[in-house]
């Protein structure tokens, strides 16, 4: 069986990653097989995060009584001099769900191999990009 290379960009997304988003994900992310991520997150040490677990438990609950998996997620307040900052629109993205489509899309949009620059800075530009 061949060793898979991982790179210090993948180490460091998926050392990121991995405790708060489901493995098929960062899988997909990183261009990578699940199995390869699990066995490297467990070689690593890494787990997922309490809340990660709770949240998983917690959706299957409500699908067993006809609720919808998820709540509704309310977006943080922007704070538009704080939009001017680099970097900001991805620390307000931090406070959503793992699942949510907004941070789901930006985590796609500037996953490892994007173009540069195709990625959207403000919340606005991310919500078009989402048709939200």
């Amino acid at each position: 069986m061949a060793a898979i290379h991982w790179t210090e960009k993948e180490l460091a997304l998926l050392q990121e990653q991995y405790p708060g988003t489901k493995s098929e994900e960062v899988a997909a992310l990183l261009g990578k097989s699940k199995k390869a991520v699990t066995q490297k997150a467990n070689a690593l040490g890494l787990a997922k995060s309490k809340e990660f677990t709770r949240l998983n438990a917690s959706m299957a609950a409500n699908v067993r009584h006809g609720k919808p998996a998820l709540p509704t997620t309310k977006l943080p307040p922007v704070n538009h001099k704080e939009l001017e900052r680099p970097g900001a629109l991805a620390a307000q993205l931090r406070g959503l769900a793992y699942d949510n489509p907004l941070r789901q899309a930006y985590l796609k949009l500037t996953a490892p191999g994007t173009k540069a620059g195709t990625a959207p800075r403000t919340m606005a530009q991310l919500k078009a990009y989402c048709h939200v």
